[in-house]
């Protein structure tokens, strides 16, 4: 039955962690965006002509309708403590949803094992999204979820710093929570060697030489910006 996964802990919480799943926070989208009464399309081409414009002297103001969303806090948990010597920056939160293929696809199976290990596949392998299991004593989660990490939107520290209570749903436990921080530093990471297009002959010479990456490797990813390397 799903729901025994029983990853969350929902007692009252005074602080934030990376991880934290709140709901009803308000997303604002390029869709939402509005200048006086145009939207869509016409709203861009609205901000085109005012950078087109001689005399672009004037704030061009936006409106926008906030999206109610339950999102899941990406932020790093040592980057959200106010610190009295910086400005403490929006909190990135990216969006938990229902809506996902991967998922109509497990619930339609029915064999526990084949189940498994689409959950599995998701958790490891997906670059995309993140599986969250469902928990029936927690309303907003009470089917199976995933993070989807293509749908980042910004939220103001204040408004959850002074209405924690307000937005917070659930609190990931320990061990879930550092699968997850894992899952994230591997998103923000997954073109880890992609730096390479960025050095020198030389410097990627002396890179394969301290055995860092083999020729074989910076050549295959040289190749996408038409580079290649002979020793």
């Amino acid at each position: 039955m799903e729901g025994e996964a029983l990853i969350y802990e929902t007692e009252n919480q005074n602080t934030l962690l990376q991880g934290d799943i709140c709901n009803n926070l308000p997303r604002i989208t390029p869709e939402s965006m509005m200048i006086n009464i145009k939207s869509g399309i016409e709203v861009w081409n609205e901000y085109i002509n005012y950078l087109d414009s001689p005399t672009t002297n004037f704030p061009l103001t936006f409106t926008a309708n906030p999206i109610p969303t339950l999102g899941v806090l990406l932020t790093q948990s040592c980057d959200i403590r106010k610190d009295k010597n910086r400005e403490i920056t929006p909190l990135v939160f990216a969006e938990l949803t229902t809506n996902c293929g991967r998922l109509k696809e497990i619930q339609q199976i029915d064999k526990p094992l084949t189940v498994a290990r689409k959950k599995i596949n998701i958790i490891r392998q997906d670059t995309h999204f993140h599986f969250f299991p469902s928990d029936p004593m927690i309303g907003v989660l009470k089917e199976i979820h995933v993070l989807d990490f293509r749908n980042f939107f910004l939220v103001p520290y204040e408004l959850l710093e002074n209405n924690i209570s307000r937005f917070f749903v659930a609190r990931l436990k320990p061990p879930a929570r550092a699968v997850l921080c894992d899952k994230i530093s591997r998103f923000f990471t997954r073109l880890a060697f992609e730096e390479l297009i960025f050095l020198s002959d030389e410097e990627i010479k002396s890179r394969i030489r301290n055995n860092d990456i083999t020729l074989e490797e910076a050549n295959e990813i040289l190749s996408v910006v038409n580079r290649s390397l002979t020793l």
